[in-house]
């Protein structure tokens, strides 16, 4: 009886020890890049993606035709524990909504150029050469928040 009462004491103590469950309820988006590629007039998006309750991070971006990405379609960041689509088609680059994915976290970005005081800023052609539209948030850092 007294090494069972010795056991349980251990094994209380080893559950007190054991850290706490970290629960994500923001990420944090930076460089954002949206282009359209002046011959091809495919469009390209890249951003860097950081779960702040963490600390991981992962680059993620995609390409596509004129038709648009498919919005039934997760793009895999280069951490999968990250992925992104846009739930609808994109028009234009200058406005478009983004969902992100980390483990059992889902948000919601809607980016629009013409939005009054937006930071996601639009010029053509674009600051890299082959550019013909680049829009983007600069150094800017964007919070997003659980749609759950």
């Amino acid at each position: 009886m007294k090494s069972a009462v010795i056991a349980f004491i251990a094994l209380a103590g080893f559950a007190a020890a054991a850290p706490a469950a970290t629960t994500t309820s923001s990420l944090q988006l930076n460089q954002v890049i949206v282009e359209t590629l002046t011959e091809s007039q495919t469009g390209r998006i890249s951003l860097v993606v950081t779960d702040p309750s963490t600390g991981a991070q992962s680059v993620c971006y995609t390409a596509w035709d004129q038709s648009g990405p498919n919005a039934s379609t997760w793009f895999p960041c280069d951490d999968t524990s990250f992925s992104f689509n846009f739930p609808s088609s994109i028009q234009t680059i200058e406005a478009l909504e983004l969902l992100v994915e980390h483990d059992s976290f889902l948000g919601s970005l809607h980016l629009n150029a013409a939005a009054g005081n937006s930071i996601y800023i639009c010029q053509s052609p674009g600051a890299v050469a082959g550019t013909s539209e680049e829009c983007t948030t600069g150094d800017s850092s964007i919070t997003i928040q659980s749609i759950y």
